[in-house]
């Protein structure tokens, strides 16, 4: 097994000097120019395959220490195209006529860098040893993993501590990779390495706290049905709904409101749909304040069992024609039952709540359920009522009484948006 050592005099780039220069516009470039054995080396292994104008890389496990360095070059080099990575906002083409050390601009530099470490390991391996793609594919070697992660920035400086990683789940702390396991609404406290709760008109991402700065125009649809008016059972003598109510205020004040900032809207549902107040009457601390804890129940009586969250949905168009163009847009729903006809007639619960996540999805407007309860006695799922079934949230057997624990999880999502 060969010991790769990534230390190498980037210097000695080339052993043969170049009077001409060599444009470099692409690692398929770079491995037709400097591979010793190029059409080989770009004919081998799962991934050396993509290093070649015409191949694939099929991806999977590397088969062997060449298939691996491949894969690593590859790595590399998209690493610092992404965000933190060295040519996030430049061109990683590159003029080389002798040394890399030549190249004055620092992308172009650090790509010459990752090219020429891993021509230089590449080149000394053994030249026997060669599996072409096609005869690999045919033998199912190469098999393409289906739940890839999603990498969008880029830590480290140099091939020694180059890492891609999500920044929604990761964070880079000197050229490490670090992933923390606080909880939403906490951040890591590197001193007792123990988790705590995140300041007040902050979020937690990557367990770190951070000011909300969001822009967003954010729908609440109450649950106004009739079994509302019974009490939550929480020990207060609250009804369910001062409960919903209570979380509600308390939830907005989490956010800068404002014009330029984060508006609400909302609306309650049973029988009857009521407009409480429109995105212009949402947008000042004080009226939302004042809205939020004096909204009243509309529709208590018409009918004591309805809940007819589907005309709600039906409505996101109309609900959203004056939301801001340049603005994040959210629904935040909550409901303790569905009733009415569900089937696949043009006026079923099916067939409204469809129309509403149709529109919500064309018009990226992501949709944060709130089931009150557990699951569905009806075979309803997530997919029914939301876009991403980690935006799809139910409370169990706690009820009303365990909205406070939801909050943070929607906060972040809200917050990191923009």
């Amino acid at each position: 097994m060969v010991k790769f050592s990534f230390f190498l005099p980037l210097t000695l780039a080339h052993r043969v000097k170049r009077d001409i220069a060599v444009e470099i516009n692409s690692i398929q470039d770079a491995a037709s120019a400097f591979l010793t054995n190029s059409a080989l080396v770009t004919s081998h292994g799962c991934h050396c395959a993509g290093l070649g104008n015409t191949n694939i890389a099929y991806l999977g496990e590397p088969i062997d220490d060449r298939d691996r360095l491949c894969k690593l070059w590859q790595a590399s080099r998209d690493c610092i195209d992404l965000s933190g990575g060295v040519c996030q906002t430049g061109r990683s083409s590159y003029s080389f006529i002798n040394s890399c050390d030549e190249i004055v601009d620092p992308c172009q530099r650090q790509a010459c860098y990752v090219d020429f470490s891993f021509v230089a390991q590449i080149n000394v391996l053994s030249n026997d040893t060669y599996k072409e793609i096609a005869i690999l594919n045919s033998e199912n070697e190469c098999v393409r993993q289906t739940d890839r992660s999603s990498f969008d920035s880029c830590c480290g400086n140099s091939i020694n501590t180059f890492a891609k990683f999500d920044s929604t789940e990761s964070r880079c702390v000197n050229e490490m990779v670090i992933t923390e396991d606080c909880p939403s609404g906490q951040q890591k406290n590197e001193v007792t390495n123990t988790c705590e709760a995140c300041p007040e008109n902050t979020y937690s991402s990557n367990s770190q706290c951070a000011p909300c700065n969001s822009n967003a125009d954010i729908l609440i649809i109450y649950d106004g049905s009739g079994s509302m008016t019974n009490a939550a059972d929480d020990g207060t003598g609250r009804t369910k709904w001062q409960v919903q109510k209570d979380f509600v205020a308390s939830f907005v004040s989490n956010f800068e409101v404002g014009s330029d900032k984060v508006r609400f809207r909302a609306l309650q549902y049973n029988e009857n749909l009521r407009y409480d107040w429109n995105w212009e009457d949402g947008d000042s601390v004080e009226e939302i304040t004042q809205r939020t804890s004096s909204i009243t129940q509309f529709d208590k009586s018409s009918c004591s069992t309805c809940s007819r969250l589907a005309k709600a949905y039906r409505n996101f168009e109309s609900l959203f024609e004056n939301a801001r163009p340049d603005a994040s847009k959210f629904v935040l729903a909550f409901a303790d039952g569905v009733n009415g006809v569900w089937g696949s007639g043009s006026n079923s619960i099916e067939s409204r709540l469809s129309r509403g996540l149709e529109w919500a999805e064309s018009n990226d407007v992501e949709i944060f359920f709130v089931r009150i309860g557990g699951s569905w006695s009806n075979g309803m799922t997530w997919a029914d009522f939301a876009l991403t079934e980690s935006s799809y949230m139910e409370t169990g057997a706690a009820g009303w009484n365990a909205l406070e624990a939801i909050a943070p999880q929607i906060s972040n999502k809200v917050c990191a948006a923009n």
